[in-house]
């Protein structure tokens, strides 16, 4: 029924390895790119990001928008995501670098950088037999490709995180931490 609508949801990931049944049950959906949900998807990141802006707000009494959903959300991620069982991926993330998004619960605020969503990807991944690999200009982390997707996916589910893929076997993704501690 999506699909009369240009809502298109796609593969977009597997696990690299040879149970079928395994890899279908692992395999990540998401929205087509280029089809009606996706642009709507993009649209509000754009938003999101227009409401981050500081010097609009010496122009107009605007809210941060992306923050109050971020705000929303948390109570609904901790509650679906056990933390202690994640925390070896949590460590590999953070391991990761500076520029992922990072909700500051003393200061409720979260910051989005957008451009690592069409720009220059910082955040790349690959896909290696039942592994994960992240990479940056200046680490690599390997982790379970379950536990990685696990940990992800209501993220996902909630607009922050993000995956894209790149080839059949790597992607460029982006997380939003802060809200598990």
């Amino acid at each position: 029924m999506l699909r009369k609508y240009g809502i298109h949801v796609v593969k977009l990931l597997e696990p690299d390895i040879p149970d079928e049944e395994l890899r279908k049950q692992r395999e990540v959906v998401g929205l087509e790119r280029g089809c009606v949900g996706d642009l709507v998807r993009d649209i509000i990141v754009d938003l999101f990001s227009i409401f981050q802006l500081e010097d609009l707000k010496n122009f107009f009494t605007i809210e941060d928008e992306f923050n109050k959903h971020v705000e929303a959300n948390v109570k609904k991620l901790k509650e679906s995501i056990v933390v202690d069982k994640f925390k070896h991926v949590i460590e590999d993330i953070r391991r990761g670098g500076e520029l992922l998004d990072y909700y500051d619960p003393e200061k409720k605020r979260c910051k989005r950088y957008k451009y690592l969503f069409y720009g220059e990807h910082v955040y790349k991944g690959s896909i290696e037999g039942g592994k994960v690999i992240l990479k940056t200009s200046y680490s690599s982390s390997t982790l379970n490709y379950t536990e990685f997707f696990a940990f992800l996916a209501p993220q996902m589910f909630l607009g922050l995180a993000y995956i894209r893929p790149a080839s059949p076997r790597e992607f460029i993704w982006l997380c939003t931490l802060g809200w598990e501690s």
